[in-house]
C-alpha cells in the first residue's frame, strides 16, 4: 500500500470537495466530454488561474487553481480511457498481423 503524503491528502480533499459543489449541477457530464472540449476546459481554467496571479489575487488563484486540477483529472482519466481503447486495439492489430504473416 502506498502512503499518501499528508500535503496532497489535504490538496485531494479540496479537489474532492470542489467536485461535489458541483455535482447537482454537472454530475459526472464530463466523462462524455470529447478530448478537444476537455482541452478547452483546461486552458480556459489556467488562464483564470493565471490572471488571478497577475492581479495578485492570491486567494481567486487559489480557487481557480483548484479548478484546473479538477479539470486535469477530468483530462486525465479521457486519456486514460483512449490508452486503454488504443492499447486493445493495437493487440488484436498484432494478432490479426501475426496471423496474416505466418
Amino acid at each position: 500500500m502506498i502512503e499518501i503524503r499528508e500535503d496532497l491528502q489535504k490538496f485531494m480533499v479540496e479537489l474532492e470537495l470542489r467536485l461535489r459543489k458541483h455535482d447537482k449541477e454537472k454530475g459526472d457530464s464530463y466523462n462524455n466530454m470529447e478530448i478537444g472540449d476537455l482541452h478547452r476546459v483546461l486552458a480556459e481554467e489556467y488562464n483564470e488561474f493565471v490572471d488571478e496571479l497577475e492581479k495578485n489575487e492570491v486567494r481567486r488563484a487559489k480557487y481557480e487553481l483548484i479548478d484546473l486540477a479538477c479539470a486535469s483529472m477530468m483530462v486525465s482519466k479521457k486519456l486514460d480511457r483512449t490508452i486503454r481503447l488504443w492499447g486493445g486495439m493495437q493487440a488484436t492489430w498484432r494478432k490479426k498481423q501475426t496471423a496474416t504473416f505466418k
